[in-house]
């Protein structure tokens, strides 16, 4: 990965936290890592637990950033999210992803929020 895409995921993930604070979700870890993968962020929506991918495009021109998060892509982040749980005592009955897909147009972001509930 280049400077420059690491730098414009690290501002991505930033955009991506204030705009989910901006509705209301509470930001509770950053960047946790495991030997197993990364969780770029996890927050609590009215109690709900939600592990959330944020993908970062200056364009789309190769794909967008939603295509790039597949199935088993989605599991991987469930999983990190279960074991975040566990390690985190923390009691939950479903575990949401969410994927923010943060694009850079001209001198703005483009935010796209999807979420998928997972068991």
């Amino acid at each position: 990965m280049t400077q420059h895409n690491q730098r414009l995921g690290r501002v991505g993930e930033r955009v991506a936290a204030e705009y989910l604070a901006s509705i209301g979700h509470q930001i509770i870890a950053r960047n946790w890592r495991t030997t197993f993968g990364e969780l770029d962020l996890i927050s609590l929506d009215a109690g709900e637990l939600i592990a959330i991918e944020v993908k970062t495009r200056s364009s789309d021109k190769f794909g967008t950033a939603f295509e790039a998060i597949h199935p088993e892509k989605f599991r991987r982040i469930q999983r990190l999210a279960q074991r975040w749980a566990q390690e985190n005592h923390w009691q939950y009955q479903d575990i949401r992803v969410d994927v923010l897909c943060i694009y850079r147009c001209d001198q703005r972001w483009r935010i796209e929020h999807h979420q998928r509930v997972t068991s």
